[in-house]
């Protein structure tokens, strides 16, 4: 093959990019941005009320993570159901949104993933708030849901620690939870009913 001296691409590099090229490039850069940046949002955003509604009702600093896993499920449901989505549809996509969750941050949390306790714990508080979020439904006085969760945490009905049974995550923290709903359901609904009122 002789050299000619001819480059391969043109020498004007405004032609290498074209109006279409460039918006190509600036969908697929905004759909990954997107991929990034909403989650990060979306968390960031339970991440700052969990905070406030901890220092605003003088919780423990470690109570945050159970405030926030129970106060995002109970958001999240209360808004399923004012969109009159049925109440098994919305306690099923909270909880599937939960599990998904506690897989994702297996890889996520690379070097350090949750253990099956922490599993447990995160679980155990989404569903303690989508029965928060149901029970506040049906009451004619209406507290906010930050409220209802923080006198959850003050009464230490949200697991505030991991538990401690031994196994292995993944599926045994599903089957934990299975065997555990009834229970939390009926602890959580006792406290709350007993919540004294003004």
């Amino acid at each position: 093959m002789t050299d000619t001296g001819e480059r391969p691409f043109p020498r004007d590099k405004k032609a290498l990019v074209t109006p279409a090229r460039r918006r190509r490039l600036i969908i697929v850069a905004a759909a990954v941005l997107g991929i990034f940046l909403l989650p990060v949002a979306f968390y960031s955003g339970f991440e700052f009320i969990a905070n406030r509604v901890t220092v605003e009702h003088n919780l423990p600093r470690t109570s945050r993570n159970s405030v926030k896993h129970a106060l995002t499920a109970a958001l999240l449901y209360d808004i399923l159901r004012t969109l009159s989505v049925g109440k098994d549809n919305a306690e099923n996509a909270i909880l599937a949104l939960g599990f998904f969750n506690e897989t994702l941050e297996t890889y996520v949390k690379i070097g350090r993933p949750d253990s099956l306790g922490e599993q447990r714990k995160d679980l155990y508080n989404n569903w303690a708030g989508i029965v928060a979020a149901e029970w506040n439904l049906t009451r004619t006085e209406g507290t906010s849901l930050p409220s209802v969760i923080a006198h959850l945490a003050e009464t230490g009905t949200l697991m505030l620690e991991p538990d401690k049974t031994p196994g292995s995550p993944h599926a045994e923290s599903r089957e934990w939870f299975e065997a555990h709903r009834v229970g939390i359901s009926q602890q959580v609904v006792g406290i709350l009913d007993n919540i004294p009122h003004p």
